[in-house]
């Protein structure tokens, strides 16, 4: 293919809009031997392969450079624009996106990742007029769909919300994302039996899926179904049985591991001022600061990523010690019913809006 004719098209080889497209073969090794004299083509396909190596930061430096020589080159504003995102560098990501909508026009692939971009910055309006602007372009995106609904949820507008997740489903069913999203906006609105059908939908697609597994914990809870939603919570997350027995030495070293880590950034928490429900929870989300990442739902909205280390900072083993010291502590039994949670919900909405903490703030798909 020439040069101009790739740059006409808009690059047939970027990516797709369900997320990050899988390197053609080869494209590695035409990265080793890249050098100053490839043209575009090239350029962005070494690109790509540093991206899907996971080296971000070097992708992004490659995607800008290609972009300064050949300005016209879209796909690479879309790519640059994901690694930015995925950098948690979301302001410039912002920028470059809509500098490039501003240069091409509202071209669907753009669109896509501008709607998600808007979201980490709080500009949700601005990312539900960008998501409905593309479907009434394309209307046959299910990724749109889904993110549009994504986004309406975010804003408080439930009943758009699903009515989006149901768009994106009836043109794949078999869309885990917004099988799982719908799943759980019925159950924070209070239609339990539709949310465990979802669900349970979610895990035959997968049913390795830890948001779907978690969201469904969270369906057994809201049915009175205690000791079943804290397995399948423990489950969800790689976590030992809640019934497991901790010995003295583990309940021990836990609470050794939480004064020596966690007293780093705050002060030691203790287990009675928490209620016992709450323990594990607690734990993964923390867990995220010493190096056990887990940043899907629920806690996508609640962990800074770029404070994550790139390692474990302890063993598996004495990560779940810790978390055994607490489950042996007497601590609080205080339980906040459904029926309580609901009703503080249903003021929530009446407000306008759902509660931020259960639907996070950046839970968009790619």
């Amino acid at each position: 293919m020439s040069r101009m004719r790739w740059l006409l098209c808009g690059g047939a080889i970027a990516l797709g809009l369900a997320g990050y497209t899988v390197a053609s073969p080869g494209w590695t090794s035409l990265a080793v031997v890249a050098s100053a004299q490839e043209g575009p083509e090239e350029r962005f396909r070494e690109a790509e392969a540093r991206r899907l190596a996971g080296d971000l930061e070097q992708a992004r430096e490659l995607y800008a450079r290609l972009i300064r020589q050949y300005p016209d080159v879209v796909p690479a504003y879309r790519s640059l624009g994901e690694t930015l995102l995925r950098l948690g560098e979301n302001r410039e990501a912002v920028r470059v996106l809509e500098e490039a909508v501003q240069k091409f026009g509202d071209r669907v692939d753009l669109l896509l990742v501008l709607g998600v971009a808007y979201g980490p910055e709080g500009r949700l309006s601005e990312s539900v007029r960008t998501l409905r602007r593309l479907v009434e372009i394309d209307p046959a995106i299910p990724l749109a769909w889904a993110n549009l609904g994504a986004s309406l949820e975010q804003l408080g507008d439930p009943a758009e919300a699903q009515k989006a997740f149901e768009k994106a489903l009836a043109l794949d069913p078999c869309f885990l994302f917004a099988r799982t999203r719908l799943g759980r906006l019925l159950l924070m609105t209070g239609d339990v039996q539709s949310a465990r059908r979802h669900l349970e939908r979610s895990l035959e697609l997968d049913a390795t899926a830890t948001e779907a597994r978690y969201h469904l914990s969270q369906v057994l809870r809201a049915e009175g179904r205690k000791a079943e939603a804290d397995t399948l919570f423990h489950e969800a997350f790689g976590l030992p049985s809640p019934n497991a027995s901790v010995s003295p030495e583990v309940l021990a070293r836990g609470r050794a591991l939480t004064r020596l880590h966690c007293t780093r950034c705050h002060l030691e928490p203790r287990p009675e001022r928490l209620p016992k429900r709450t323990w594990s929870l607690v734990s993964i989300w923390m867990g995220n600061y010493l190096g056990f990442r887990n940043v899907s739902e629920p806690f996508a909205n609640l962990v800074s990523r770029t404070q994550i280390p790139d390692q474990p900072l302890l063993s598996s083993e004495d990560f779940h010690a810790r978390l055994g010291g607490y489950r042996a502590s007497p601590g609080i039994s205080h339980e906040i019913s459904w029926q309580q949670r609901a009703v503080k919900s249903k003021g929530r909405r009446a407000a306008g809006r759902l509660p931020s903490m259960a639907l996070g703030c950046c839970g968009h798909a790619w």
